[in-house]
């Protein structure tokens, strides 16, 4: 697939304006994308860097608890600083863990989303899981023969790290150790797994505390999104679960920050934040419209590709011929619900930067996107793809894009 599509100026700037009234740009210098080059200028200094990563934990929420005076929070306030960082748009975590682990960016590596059209194996799959799509079988792909490297990128961040002499260590819960797409992204890291999350602290502050070495350092904790899609970011149960994360970095993290044996930074950050959804009120495009999959692109083997992305931003592949009679009657049917995009018209927004978008990812990403407005959720029904969470992301509002960007130097500790 190839962007071509050029809006006037006069059109780009009605388009914005209206992109503007819903939905928030990415900001590159605060998020995931710049992780590797940070990375690499502080270890160059002699610093450690330890990278702290919660799920789903957005940028209101951050500051809803450190108003709150939440111990572990307030002492990242008081002794370096918050500032608002981004999400990569889809606010996803297949996009920004793959980026935190590759130092690719989305339009780099091209994974998209938790439902990815993969044309490399002519497959809707999901990748992380390595599964077809929401099959919930994990590493069915590898059992049917596939190699994670035909769709996978190989990774620029630990690899560059070991050739510069730096020792990278990849904390996270232990079912995703074994995994083959932790096995692929995170290839010239150490791969450190913990079952309670206090071990996990624990690992964090043991390597800060005993490695002579610059090294890179990151530990990722995915309880408070998994709340957070059940229970919605403003619940009680969410609430709990966030304060239980932050009192053990308090208890076993924060001391070993008072005790490394070198200058450390420190970033607290979130791949994406949340927004509420009534799975009720979801709209399903093949309901609204039954001639749908008359419009969609098929696979090699004939089946229709329903759409990939998620109902919180949604990606469809349609037939090029009929992009603009869809896009016309979709935007139509979603007035007040969602706006619909050529994807080049995202690419000329800034949504997407024209300069990095690779084959890859050009192939990948579908031709139209449907983005749904705050509380809203369009997606296509069947047997898989049914809406029940609460809450979700993927989408372009500041709830869903706009993440915590805590840095804290040690030095400040002694100061």
């Amino acid at each position: 697939m190839e962007f071509q599509e050029r809006l006037s100026r006069e059109e780009i700037e009605l388009t914005s304006e209206n992109f503007g009234t819903h939905f928030v740009l990415p900001e590159r210098e605060r998020s995931l994308v710049s992780l590797k080059s940070r990375t690499l200028a502080s270890l160059a200094e002699g610093k450690h860097v330890v990278t702290l990563l919660i799920d789903g934990f957005g940028f209101d929420m951050a500051r809803e608890f450190l108003d709150e005076q939440d111990p572990f929070l307030s002492k990242m306030g008081e002794y370096g600083k918050l500032e608002r960082g981004s999400s990569q748009w889809p606010a996803t975590t297949t996009c920004q863990i793959t980026t935190m682990h590759t130092g690719l960016p989305v339009e780099q590596h091209g994974l998209i989303e938790w439902v990815s059209w993969l044309p490399e194996i002519d497959l809707l799959a999901s990748p992380l899981p390595m599964s077809h799509a929401r099959s919930g079988n994990l590493g069915e792909l590898i059992e049917e023969g596939i190699d994670p490297d035909q769709f996978i990128p190989p990774g620029e961040f630990y690899p560059e790290l070991a050739r510069q002499g730096f020792e990278a260590y990849v904390i996270q819960p232990s079912n995703f150790i074994g995994t083959p797409y932790s096995q692929t992204v995170c290839r010239g890291a150490e791969l450190v797994g913990f079952k309670a999350f206090r071990d996990g602290c624990v690992a964090a502050a043991d390597l800060l505390t005993s490695l002579d070495k610059p090294s890179y350092i990151s530990l990722y904790i995915d309880t408070l999104d998994s709340i957070n899609h059940r229970a919605t970011k403003n619940s009680r149960d969410s609430h709990l679960v966030l304060s239980g994360i932050t009192a053990n970095l308090n208890d076993y993290l924060f001391p070993a920050l008072l005790h490394s044996p070198r200058e450390a930074e420190i970033l607290l950050t979130s791949d994406h934040g949340h927004m509420s959804i009534d799975p009720n009120n979801t709209v399903y495009l093949n309901r609204l419209f039954p001639d749908l999959n008359q419009y969609l692109q098929r696979t090699q083997s004939g089946e229709v590709i329903p759409c990939s992305g998620g109902c919180r931003s949604m990606f469809l592949h349609v037939q090029p011929e009929r992009r603009e009679e869809l896009r016309d009657r979709l935007s139509e049917a979603l007035n007040g619900i969602a706006h619909v995009y050529n994807t080049e018209t995202l690419v000329q927004l800034g949504v997407f930067d024209s300069g990095l978008i690779s084959e890859r990812f050009a192939n990948r990403v579908g031709n139209l996107v449907v983005l749904p407005f705050a509380g809203e959720s369009v997606y296509y029904l069947n047997e898989r793809f049914e809406v029940h969470k609460r809450s979700a992301h993927g989408g372009a509002t500041a709830e869903e894009m706009h993440v915590p960007w805590f840095t804290l130097n040690t030095r400040s500790l002694s100061e």
